[in-house]
């Protein structure tokens, strides 16, 4: 019996033909993600917080700035030229501060966003292909999910100490669970695949199986969820550092200084407004952008 091969030109052509077709899904995508409003504005305030957090250095450099030089004969300076948010309590550029405050909220928020991932996909993927996994981890999950996040992230606080590399730790444990489900429940609808049923029956190992085969078809719901996880770390971390369990003075933490302008509200609005307008736009920012990326990996969006 004669079996059909294909020529060379024909497989250059099918990859041809595969490479035009990935190129026109990309530009569909870009239309779609680009289309969304909303999405877009989400993206320009995450680059927008990037560039203060990147730059930040050179940008109060070149204003002759520094987020922790006190100065006394300036202290509670309205917004001005020389101060383009005003000073602090102790003299104190606000602009500055809230500047080097970006580079706290982005690591923070990335680095908990990137562990949670890591290791959250990691024990979903796992909890998917053995029942005692499955409830031994999930339980866990449960476990965990039950205490009110920000009430387990300050006993890990009180427990671990006051600095950066404990907030990253407190809020990475309190996001795995969240990560864990939804990696877990898309493994178990991709397990249920024909291509799973097909490596299985011609003998692969389920670790091949599960990182080579699964896990390629559950990143993006993890990516999706990785935006929702760094706005929830940098609310939160901003919530620690107001009630003192986080980022210690005097690093300047949007939280701390909205602490540390609690009592001076009514000499220096400028001490809380803008801490507070920083936060607010950078948690909008990654919600929207993360809106949108689910948007455009959700068919059945619409959008």
């Amino acid at each position: 019996m004669k079996y059909a091969t294909v020529s060379p030109e024909d497989r250059a052509s099918l990859r041809a033909l595969r490479k035009s077709l990935v190129r026109e899904q990309r530009r569909v995508s870009r239309h779609k993600f680009f289309r969304n409003k909303l999405s877009v504005v989400g993206m320009v305030l995450v680059l927008l917080m990037l560039i203060c957090a990147l730059f930040a250095p050179l940008i109060t450099g070149a204003l002759g700035v520094d987020p922790y030089t006190a100065v006394m004969q300036d202290r509670f300076q309205a917004p001005s030229l020389n101060h383009l948010f005003g000073t602090d309590n102790l003299g104190r550029d606000i602009f500055a501060r809230v500047l080097y405050g970006a580079q706290i909220s982005m690591t923070v928020g990335f680095t908990v966003g990137l562990l949670s991932a890591l290791i959250g996909t990691a024990l979903g993927l796992y909890a998917s292909t053995s029942k005692v996994l499955d409830n031994l981890l999930m339980r866990l999950c449960d476990g965990l999910k039950a205490i009110p996040n920000i009430l387990l992230a300050i006993t890990l606080m009180a427990v671990l100490g006051a600095n950066m590399k404990n907030v990253i730790i407190s809020l990475t444990v309190v996001s795995i669970p969240g990560v864990a489900r939804i990696a877990r429940s898309q493994a178990l609808l991709a397990r249920e695949q024909t291509y799973v049923e097909a490596m299985t029956a011609v003998g692969a190992g389920k670790t091949r199986i599960l990182w080579r085969h699964i896990l390629p078809n559950i990143v993006s719901p993890i990516i999706v969820q990785m935006t929702f996880t760094f706005a929830t770390a940098i609310i939160s971390e901003a919530s620690l550092s107001f009630l003192g369990a986080g980022i210690p003075s005097p690093y300047p933490s949007w939280g701390g200084m909205l602490n540390e302008a609690r009592s001076y509200v009514y000499m220096g609005w400028w001490m809380i407004v803008f801490p507070a307008v920083f936060t607010a736009l950078s948690v909008l920012g990654f919600n929207l952008f993360g809106d949108g990326l689910r948007d455009l990996i959700d068919p059945l969006s619409g959008r």
